[in-house]
């Protein structure tokens, strides 16, 4: 699958390749989660905050622009919510990022279909984790868990 999208994807995520995951916070408006919820794996939330030693990351979900499917993952250098809009959660703790954090990312691959990209698989020394979109974002152990949510 190699798509705009895709490339516009990676264009943000390649400069962080090699670089430390320093913390994890899942972002959601105060309605959807509560600190209880961040180990849920049907945790849904607008945006995940990936922060780096050289930058952050968000990885969030936007509408397909005359593509065949209404939602798509997209990564971002700022939110593109209004500051104060969302909830901020630490989440260096839950299962998925545990034992991440502190680890350089060795890898990030996107994957979806007809174009349109569904997810990426960040790839760390010690394991990986990977972050889909709906019309929310999901954070899943793999590709196939997110798949199995279409």
């Amino acid at each position: 699958m190699s798509s705009r999208l895709e490339r516009q994807i990676l264009e943000v995520l390649r400069p962080r390749v090699g670089e430390r995951l320093e913390a994890v916070q899942y972002r959601c408006y105060d309605d959807e989660a509560t600190l209880e919820d961040l180990s849920d794996p049907d945790l849904l939330l607008e945006e995940l905050l990936f922060r780096f030693t050289g930058g952050d990351i968000f990885v969030t979900w936007a509408e397909d622009a005359g593509l065949e499917f209404l939602f798509t993952v997209q990564t971002l250098t700022s939110s593109q919510f209004h500051a104060g809009s969302l909830e901020s959660y630490d989440a260096r703790e839950v299962p998925y990022f545990r034992s991440l954090v502190g680890q350089p990312l060795v890898s990030a691959v996107v994957f979806g279909w007809n174009a349109t990209p569904f997810g990426i698989r960040f790839t760390f020394l010690t394991g990986s984790v990977s972050v889909g979109s709906g019309d929310h974002t999901l954070v899943e152990g793999s590709p196939r868990d997110l798949h199995r949510r279409r």
